[in-house]
């Protein structure tokens, strides 16, 4: 019969409960499976990079998909032959040009993308690399369902090459199911850790709620949970608030400082299953950046606050 690995939208999966299901599997006596391995990705939008703003080389700007592992996230490790940079683990559907090519110095790496099935990247000559680069996935489903395979490999199971199923499917025995962390604990380290994949898959699983499981896009998605704040919080949140995506990394968000202060104040009682709001935060102390930038006596176990980066902000 055939295997099917299904994406369920979880932002925190890793190598090791990937590697968890193919235990699993091995325990439930398979050593092959003579037909099709397939890889569903359709519970949710996905897309090659969250925003166009920067090079497509960064890592917090990934790709998106319901499946995804590892922050959608790879290594790069330098060697001496018979390539430049090998990847970590070396899957076969990756491609490390050995040619390098001369373009811009803020570009440190070029992806192509060519036939649904290849992940190529191309590295810059005039560039000297560290001994381990790492990269963002492109193509994050593929990249989960190559993972797997791997594993399943280490532990003698024999996979053939992971394809894209395109139909829903129908009946079928479940082997292994990985149960993520409640949105609760994910928002939590979410505030703590800022992670743009996380704040993204959170959107789209929101608002799909809120759409009767339509599959849309990020803006749509956006689009959705600005018009919810609008109706939620009419006093705070005027017409021109908007947000066109869940993690911030675009020039196109607009919200004030009043605003986000009002909001912040107006919920931070608010209780989530006995978790109240603004325990979420990072306490100066305790964790996060403020744990060791905040500990004067006046900030130290006093503070909660979220922190973060800004790019490209013009002052004036």
């Amino acid at each position: 019969g055939d295997l099917y690995l299904r994406g369920g939208g979880d932002p925190l999966l890793t190598s090791q409960q990937l590697f968890n299901m193919a235990l699993q599997l091995k325990n439930f006596g398979i050593k092959e499976i003579k037909g099709n391995f397939f890889y569903d990705d359709k519970l949710l939008f996905k897309k090659h990079e969250v925003s166009s703003i920067g090079v497509g080389n960064q890592t917090y700007n990934p790709s998106v998909s319901s499946l995804s592992v590892n922050f959608n996230q790879f290594f790069l490790i330098k060697n001496k032959s018979p390539k430049l940079f090998s990847p970590i683990p070396n899957l076969s559907h990756f491609n490390i040009k050995k040619k390098l090519q001369i373009f811009s110095k803020n570009i440190r790496f070029k992806s192509i993308l060519r036939g649904p099935n290849r992940e190529t990247w191309i590295l810059n000559k005039n560039i000297k690399y560290d001994f381990l680069e790492r990269l963002p996935v492109k193509r994050p489903s593929l990249f989960t369902a190559m993972l797997f395979r791997h594993y399943c490999k280490q532990l003698g199971i024999k996979l053939s090459f992971p394809k894209l199923k395109k139909t829903p499917l129908q009946n079928g025995l479940i082997i292994s199911n990985n149960h993520s962390k409640s949105v609760l604990e994910i928002s939590e380290l979410l505030l703590e850790y800022s992670n743009n994949l996380t704040a993204e898959l959170l959107l789209l699983n929101a608002s799909r709620k809120n759409k009767s499981k339509e599959v849309i896009t990020l803006r749509n998605s956006a689009q959705i949970m600005s018009q919810w704040f609008k109706e939620k919080f009419p006093s705070i949140f005027s017409n021109d608030f908007s947000i066109i995506n869940g993690s911030g990394l675009t020039p196109y968000n607009f919200i004030t400082a009043q605003s986000l202060s009002q909001f912040l104040f107006k919920i931070k009682n608010k209780s989530f299953k006995n978790r109240y709001f603004w325990t979420l935060f990072s306490l100066a102390g305790i964790n996060g950046w403020p744990k060791g930038n905040m500990l004067e006596k006046l900030y130290n176990h006093n503070v909660w606050s979220k922190t973060g980066s800004l790019d490209y902000v013009n002052l004036q």
